[in-house]
């Protein structure tokens, strides 16, 4: 199918570069903050009846400057820049309007529908199977349920939907084609000198004129912004321990009433055959997977010893076909439910089936039976001690949660009564802005709110005990908060005199780099300058050149060589590149003429569904609140 051809057209490097040549592009986050999101509280936009919260927006900031960060960028000026700050918040409003669009025309995504991608993505799998205990790992470390998590790749999904433009055909000429495939096949052999910054640092501080003008200019380099340190403490179960008291006949009863907690599940050692059929597949697809599986199914039962060749022959698994099929040993919940109901049903050495799964069509074979174990109460009753003392812990904090919450607002100017109370150690965080402490467990929306309110600040009164996780309440109190501000002139004028002194050596680097630039393409030689090693450069293998050099290297008139060009190269200065020769290889030239017909296609796409985002957004009604946008923090 054309669309299946596309699809694997699309994933190479001619992809990049056709999109790179004619400066299309089209990026959305994923769809994660959508859950999070809204709140009643502090909000930096509304779309439609969605609110985009402060916190949630903060968060999305703090990951895409660690994303920079990460990529060499040091400027603080640009990591707190209006411009990355506008844009991410446009990249969200996008992700709302869509999803929006996608609910209000009933677009619907089953969990059955979304099983298989969860069962089958590699960040859940163990020696080529689903993990269960890898999934869990994962919620736990996300602090999110399995609803959620299904509720997020549902929303996901939906956007995808949203953006299912029409492949649309487009008349392009045969020369056009092959001009473009001769563009995205050349290489250029290029060498680079760089004309370094350090040489041109003046030892002249700047003047009070000048570092004034700067403090005045670049206002995020002094801003101070709105802090807190909080004292707090943590009521749970796990805070109930110390207090739970148990004796050896709590500890016997405990085990008499959850025998099976101390015991070895049944466990059957299955292989199976897999014909898939997706849950929305229609009465001919359908038919023949049926048909299929019949016919299989027959020829395990006449020689069940043949079944894993037959697996190997048949199975659609890719995880398992290899092996006969050989699932290992499961318990009952580690596998689809309809399978593991069938398989606990069977006898060592039987086939059966097929039976229907979110995945498709199984037949099983039954490899052996492990029946269960009981364990015997000397054997669990260290287990059975922890498993009955954390019961109590449980019972007891579900009967103290109120009394604690009381106790936290009626002695408001303290946490003192409660930790003393309940045996709560009170701790204490560093300085922290509206995103949040480093603290894991106070990473919490409502929390934040509470301690960023008047009450808290100016009344000096302890927040309500709010629940931060399941089971889980956190009291907090200000120790000590800053509101937001500007540092003196005084404070950042070493900094502003840095700043100066490299950017005007920049200048000067640039200048003398235009300069040199010039006398090489006049053929005149430049002392001095080095450079490196010639490289092989292709627009689809950069040797590591961003694409903005990429873009001048391949711009440049290359009829008489060696050619070259100049870019500033940020702090380091001034780079110049060298072109010395020119290839076209003919291979690469065929590759790109039989792919440039469908990404020529794609591309026409691509703008297609960049034109029906903007006409989203133009009916959607959009409030954003450029006075938090700009307070917003790292």
């Amino acid at each position: 199918m054309l669309s299946d051809t596309m699809h694997e057209r699309m994933k190479g490097w001619f992809a990049r570069i056709l999109l790179g040549l004619i400066i299309i592009s089209f990026a959305l986050f994923g769809v994660d903050a959508y859950f999070k999101g809204g709140g009643s509280g502090q909000w930096v936009a509304e779309v439609g009846k969605q609110k985009i919260s402060a916190l949630e927006f903060d968060e999305k900031l703090k990951q895409e400057q660690t994303r920079l960060r990460s990529l060499g960028e040091k400027d603080p000026a640009k990591l707190e820049s209006k411009e990355l700050k506008q844009s991410i918040l446009d990249q969200m409003i996008r992700e709302r309007i869509l999803v929006q669009a996608a609910l209000e025309r009933g677009y619907v995504i089953s969990d059955d529908a979304l099983l298989p991608s969860v069962v089958n993505d590699p960040n859940f799998q163990e020696d080529g199977k689903f993990s269960e205990q890898r999934f869990e790992l994962f919620l736990r470390q996300n602090r999110i349920s399995r609803a959620q998590y299904f509720q997020s790749l549902g929303k996901e999904a939906l956007v995808n939907n949203m953006m299912g433009v029409p492949l649309v055909t487009a008349a392009v000429s045969k020369n056009t084609v092959q001009r473009l495939a001769v563009l995205v096949a050349e290489e250029r052999e290029v060498s680079k000198a760089v004309v370094g910054v350090d040489q041109f640092i003046a030892k002249d501080k700047a003047t009070d004129a000048e570092i004034d003008a700067y403090y005045k200019a670049h206002p995020e380099l002094s801003r101070v912004a709105e802090r807190a340190r909080i004292e707090y403490v943590v009521f749970s179960p796990e805070a109930m321990l110390p207090l739970v008291q148990l004796t050896d006949a709590d500890i016997k009863d405990y085990y008499e009433q959850h025998a099976s907690e101390f015991s070895t599940p049944e466990q059957r050692e299955i292989s199976h055959i897999l014909i898939r059929l997706a849950p929305s597949a229609s009465e001919a697809e359908k038919n023949a997977a049926e048909q299929k599986v019949q016919q299989i199914l027959q020829e395990a039962h006449a020689n069940p010893k043949k079944f894993g060749e037959l697996a190997k022959q048949y199975s659609q698994d890719p995880s398992t076909a290899d092996k006969g099929g050989d699932l290992g040993v499961i318990t009952p919940g580690s596998i689809f439910p309809e399978v593991a109901k069938l398989a606990f049903e069977m006898k060592a050495g039987e086939v059966a089936g097929p039976v229907r799964s979110p995945a498709g069509l199984h037949i099983l074979l039954a490899k052996s039976v492990r029946p269960g174990v009981q364990r015997s109460f000397a054997e669990v009753k260290d287990a059975v001690s922890e498993s009955a003392r954390r019961q109590a812990a449980m019972r007891r904090f579900n009967e103290e949660a109120d009394k604690f919450g009381d106790l936290v607002y009626a002695q408001f100017s303290s946490l003192k009564p409660a930790a003393d109370q309940y045996k709560l150690t009170i701790k204490t965080t560093d300085w922290f802005g509206r995103n949040g402490p480093a603290e894991a467990i106070l990473k919490n929306e409502h929390l934040m709110q509470a301690v960023f309110s008047d009450e808290a600040i100016k009344q000096h009164r302890n927040t309500e005990a709010i629940e931060v996780a399941p089971n889980t309440l956190v009291a907090a109190r200000v120790a000590e908060y800053t509101p937001p501000g500007q540092k003196p002139e005084a404070e950042v004028r070493a900094d502003i005199e840095r700043a100066l002194a490299r950017e005007h050596a920049m200048k000067a680097a640039e200048e003398a780099g235009k300069a040199y630039v010039a006398q090489l393409r006049q053929g005149q030689a430049v002392s001095g300058l080095g450079f490196g090693q010639p490289q092989t450069i292709s627009r689809q293998d950069s040797q590591g050149y961003s694409d903005a050099v990429i873009r001048e290297i391949f711009a440049a008139n290359a009829k008489q060589l060696p050619a070259y060009v100049g870019l500033p190269a940020g702090e380091s200065g001034y780079a110049i590149y060298r072109i010395t020769k020119v290839m076209t290889p003919a291979d690469k030239v065929a590759e790109a003429n039989q792919a440039m017909p469908v990404l020529l296609q794609r591309a026409w796409v691509t703008a297609l569904a960049e034109a029906y985002v903007e006409s989203l957004k133009a009916q959607s009604n959009i409030n954003v609140r450029k006075d938090v946008l700009e307070k917003s923090e790292r």
